[in-house]
């Protein structure tokens, strides 16, 4: 067992991934990028940060990159067109015996493993600090925080808890991108040259999360 999983053993880490993917066309987090399906990318990070009790949310329609997850829990969001926000809850009642959980979106490929051990690790409320200085997923609660969580207003994601004083743990621009279009995928090139030029081969590419959608 890894020192993470040794001092951390309550943490619930949970990927969010019951969206529609409507303005792809459907099939969004199968689709491939770099080799591997755009939701890989995610469970991935979460499996590298040394997380021992990970939960996947999912539609009923669970996508096929999931289906093999070895270690993993699905959760099915019976309300997923609802919006986030009842995910979110579906990811707060799953964590219910842990002390603390870990948020974080499947259609984000690019966040470390270390930044997600590092939320974590922590103790009150966590999020990442945007380059536009708000607040937003992934982000990390203490068990205190689940009935908060649990009863978000409609549309709303877990954001919505920071009143921008909460600790927040700052990520390159280049980190926080996330795949919403075709014409993400598309325009990989012209958008992400760092990530070219640092060896990681993508087969598409991705738009910025911005303030509008930070989780």
């Amino acid at each position: 067992m890894d020192s993470f999983s040794a001092s951390c053993p309550e943490v619930a880490f949970v990927v969010l991934a019951a969206g529609a993917g409507s303005r792809f066309g459907g099939g969004k987090l199968d689709a491939m990028l770099g080799g591997r399906p755009l939701g890989r990318w995610a469970t991935d990070a979460v499996e590298a940060a040394g997380a021992t009790n990970r939960f996947i949310v999912t539609r009923d329609s669970e996508p096929f990159f999931s289906q093999n997850l070895a270690g993993w829990h699905r959760i099915v969001n019976a309300d997923a067109d609802a919006g986030i926000h009842s995910s979110i809850r579906c990811a707060a009642e799953a964590a219910d015996p842990f002390a603390r959980i870990v948020l974080a979106l499947a259609d984000m490929p690019f966040i470390p493993p270390d930044h997600l051990r590092a939320l974590g690790s922590g103790t009150g409320p966590m999020f990442t600090l945007y380059p536009s200085g708000a607040r937003g997923i992934p982000a990390a609660f203490p068990q205190g925080w689940y009935a908060s969580l649990a009863t978000l207003p409609a549309g709303k994601g877990a954001s919505a808890l920071s009143d921008g004083s909460h600790a927040a743990i700052a990520l390159d621009r280049e980190m926080l991108f996330d795949f919403d279009t075709m014409a993400d995928f598309d325009n990989a090139g012209t958008l992400h040259p760092r990530l070219r030029r640092k060896g990681r081969a993508l087969d598409g590419g991705g738009g910025f999360a911005e303030q509008g959608k930070i989780g």
